[in-house]
């Protein structure tokens, strides 16, 4: 006779999941990574073969000079998400959380971002800009763990179905404004100029979603004192 599971069934997806404050802080500070992948990941080989030309350089050696850059952005992604996974590992057991760390991150991108108006010069400096746009921008990986500790085995799926529709859309969107705007701010006579409102798009998107996360995790640490005293007037 065969044993029937005693498995509880459960729903495919809960839309009550689309109420929940936890989702949407994940979905902002996943979104400005994912905003910042957008922006840089086609325009930085452009923008850097750009400068070679700017240089002195002849367009076929500055386009492949441009293309070898895009390597070390692809070294700092490989480098830094694994050591920031560790390094969050480590951290959270003191009690800085996975989304503080990605906040972080976000807003050191915008640091590097605001660095790449001003027409870096030196190739050796662009490339370690490059570098560290690799590990800053691609730190969702904290996000995604971070979500399935909070929601659990059973919602994780429906929860990162709503987080990355969000997210992509916000990328998509970030990329068509930036070739928008990066037309609108160019100059005559600077081929560089036009990267002013393409860099800008990343940086306000970054600070935008660090924003949005840090606003609804000080409401969920209101919610939850009030909670607490709630809870200690019962007693």
């Amino acid at each position: 006779m065969i044993r029937q599971s005693s498995v509880s069934k459960t729903k495919p997806f809960d839309w009550s999941i689309l109420t929940d404050l936890h989702l949407w802080g994940f979905t902002a500070i996943y979104a400005g990574s994912i905003i910042a992948i957008r922006i840089i990941v086609p325009w930085l080989p452009i923008y850097a073969t750009d400068i070679y030309i700017s240089q002195g350089m002849n367009t076929k050696a500055a386009a492949v000079a441009g293309g070898v850059l895009s390597t070390m952005y692809l070294a700092g992604r490989a480098v830094g998400v694994p050591i920031a996974g560790f390094v969050s590992d480590r951290l959270v057991t003191k009690g800085i959380s996975r989304k503080s760390l990605a906040i972080g991150f976000l807003f050191f991108t915008v640091v590097l971002l605001r660095m790449m108006p001003m027409g870096i010069q030196s190739t050796s400096l662009l490339g370690m800009t490059a570098f560290l746009l690799g590990v800053s921008i691609n730190m969702y990986p904290l996000i995604t763990t971070a979500m399935s500790e909070t929601f659990g085995p059973n919602r994780t799926s429906s929860a990162m179905g709503v987080l990355n529709m969000v997210a992509q859309f916000s990328g998509a969107l970030a990329l068509t404004v930036s070739g928008y705007l990066g037309v609108a701010l160019s100059t005559t006579g600077n081929a560089l100029d036009e990267y002013r409102g393409i860099w800008l798009v990343g940086i306000v998107g970054c600070i935008g979603t660090a924003a949005i996360g840090l606003a609804i995790a000080y409401l969920l640490k209101i919610r939850m004192r009030s909670a607490a005293a709630f809870g200690r007037s019962q007693v």
